[in-house]
């Protein structure tokens, strides 16, 4: 799922908007390939990195491509009986901000608006 978020000036809250516009946040969750392609060309952003984000087994590292600064991270995750963590990778570009997740990351909802809705 791909969702798109902007503020209209400095100091607004976030808010979802319907298309991709240069400076917008891009929300992958759960993405298609088609959806990674999509942001690859919108984002001017590297594929393979974009598929890199997706691999539930990634490690954390820090990647410099095209201009686009790619911080692959995890996340904690809690199950009924333990705690294990998922990827979650934040991309800066000149073109946007992307966040790409395996699975609903409800930490991202703390910036305002539900991006994991």
């Amino acid at each position: 799922m791909v969702q798109y978020f902007s503020t209209e000036s400095k100091g607004k809250q976030l808010e979802k908007i319907e298309e991709f516009h240069d400076g917008c946040w891009v929300s992958l969750v759960q993405p298609t390939y088609q959806e990674l392609e999509a942001a690859a060309r919108q984002c001017h952003l590297q594929l393979s990195l974009l598929e890199d984000s997706i691999d539930p087994h990634e490690l954390p590292r820090f990647e410099q491509e095209n201009g686009g600064l790619y911080l692959f991270t995890r996340l904690p995750w809690e199950r009924p009986h333990d705690v294990t963590t998922r990827p979650l990778t934040v991309i800066i570009s000149p073109k946007a901000t992307v966040t790409v997740s395996v699975e609903p990351m409800p930490v991202l909802d703390r910036f305002g608006v539900g991006f994991n809705s």
